[in-house]
C-alpha cells in the first residue's frame, strides 16, 4: 500500500464535493430569504440577528445550537427554523 498507494474514484469525490456544495448554498439561500442578511455565512450577522429574536447564545458551534433546539418550544418560530437550517448547513 505505501509503495502502490490508495485508489481513489476521483470523479466521485468531485461528484461528492459538487453536490455538498450545492446543499450548502441552498441551505444558505434559504437563511438569507428568512433573515435579509447580506451575507447569510457571517457568524457576527447571522448571532446578532438571533439575539435580537431571543437566542440566549454568544455562540453558534453545534453544541449552542443542540442546546438551544432542546428548548425550542421557548424560542421564536422563526429562529427555530433558522437554527434547524443551520444545523443541517453543519452535516452538509
Amino acid at each position: 500500500m505505501n509503495e502502490r498507494g490508495v485508489y481513489i474514484d476521483e470523479a466521485y469525490v468531485q461528484n461528492a464535493k459538487k453536490l455538498a456544495e450545492a446543499e450548502a448554498n441552498e441551505l444558505l439561500g434559504e437563511i438569507k430569504a428568512i433573515t435579509g442578511l447580506e451575507n447569510a455565512n457571517s457568524r457576527d450577522q447571522l448571532l446578532g440577528w438571533l439575539q435580537e429574536r431571543g437566542f440566549p447564545y454568544d455562540s453558534l458551534d453545534k453544541e449552542h445550537i443542540a442546546e438551544a433546539l432542546k428548548y425550542k418550544s421557548t424560542l421564536k418560530p422563526l429562529v427555530v427554523d433558522i437554527l434547524e437550517l443551520k444545523h443541517k448547513l453543519g452535516g452538509s
